[in-house]
């Protein structure tokens, strides 16, 4: 998980993910370290620069409590303008549509598990 392979995926290959994925929090053990479309902030994390992800749907899960990292994340997001963004806290959950406020939940208690 790393935006480093992200930026390369854009520059080199002149492609993105059609969605990126940044979770918050406690990390799954299980989750793939390296994916360009899954980026893991983790608590203690102080590098926001997500210039790689301007133009690109991305949805934000927060897992755990870490509603001040949470925030810290979404204010530097917002800063670089993505096409859009949803949103799975614990306060709950805001998506584009009532069909992708379900898939931001049930992706949530997935990854939580």
């Amino acid at each position: 998980m790393s935006l480093q392979s992200l930026t390369k995926l854009r520059i080199e290959k002149r492609r993105a993910p059609p969605i990126v994925w940044v979770l918050v929090g406690n990390i799954p053990k299980w989750i793939e370290e390296h994916s360009p479309d899954m980026v893991a902030i983790r608590p203690g994390a102080t590098d926001f620069d997500f210039r790689a992800l301007i133009g690109l749907h991305v949805d934000v899960f927060e897992l755990g409590d870490h509603c001040a990292l949470l925030e810290k994340t979404l204010t530097a997001l917002d800063s670089v303008h993505p096409k859009s963004r949803g949103l799975a806290c614990l306060c709950g959950v805001a998506g584009t549509s009532p069909e992708h406020e379900r898939i931001l939940k049930n992706a949530k208690e997935h990854l939580c598990n």
